[in-house]
């Protein structure tokens, strides 16, 4: 409908601008120009909602943060159900106590595991480099909980909870109930209980957990 009334306004506007044997009146001139700002005013109405549609497709996704509150309670719903087991790593997934365990959404790059509890942490590898880490426990009934994303800048990292909270270091190593960030001579442990860090010793770093330790 648009097109087959734009068409007859292009053709009046080249008609009264056309040069000719006479002159256009001032009347006529008025008319023309007149004509030609209706028809550039049509043309931009029809392309604005297609440029208000591109810029709403290219719009960010907005970030979804939780409290620390919802994701402790997450948690303790995980530890309601499962216990203690043997661990370890095998192919792209987790072997526990005889059985796979692997995540849909991608490769298992590392864990970190409490065979006393059951608890574990994993990370999966994403298509676009980055990292995922997750909660979960052996046997439970509930599925894992994201906790926090890895991404490698260079030689460093960055992670950034589902709670808002971020850090960088040289090295990211999952744990039974969060992760480990160390930096040279300084190392911070995340507890996803209360969203807790605590700052421990590099020396314990490497005294407790390369057991646990796996290049992404």
């Amino acid at each position: 409908m648009n097109a087959k009334l734009l068409v007859p306004s292009l053709l009046a506007v080249s008609l009264l601008t056309a040069c000719g044997s006479t002159p256009p009146s001032p009347e006529e001139q008025a008319m023309a120009n007149q004509m030609k700002q209706a028809f550039l005013a049509k043309i931009q109405g029809m392309s604005l909602p297609v440029a208000a549609q591109q810029q709403q497709q290219a719009a960010p996704q907005p970030e979804i943060v939780i409290s620390a509150t919802e994701l402790t309670a997450q948690k303790q719903k995980i530890d309601e159900t499962g216990g203690a087991a043997i661990f370890y790593r095998k192919k792209d997934g987790i072997m526990i106590d005889g059985e796979m365990f692997h995540d849909f959404e991608g490769q298992v790059a590392n864990f970190g595991g409490n065979r006393f509890t059951g608890e574990f942490t994993y990370a999966v590898e994403n298509f676009d480099g980055s990292f995922t880490l997750k909660y979960h426990k052996a046997k439970s009934t509930e599925a894992p909980i994201k906790i926090a994303t890895v991404w490698k800048r260079g030689d460093r990292y960055e992670v950034k909870t589902v709670t808002g909270k971020t850090a960088t270091g040289s090295s990211v190593i999952p744990t039974s109930d969060g992760f480990i960030i160390g930096r040279p001579g300084s190392a911070f442990r995340y507890f996803i209980d209360n969203d807790n860090v605590k700052n421990i010793g590099y020396v314990l770093l490497n005294c407790c957990y390369t057991v646990y330790e796996y290049s992404y």
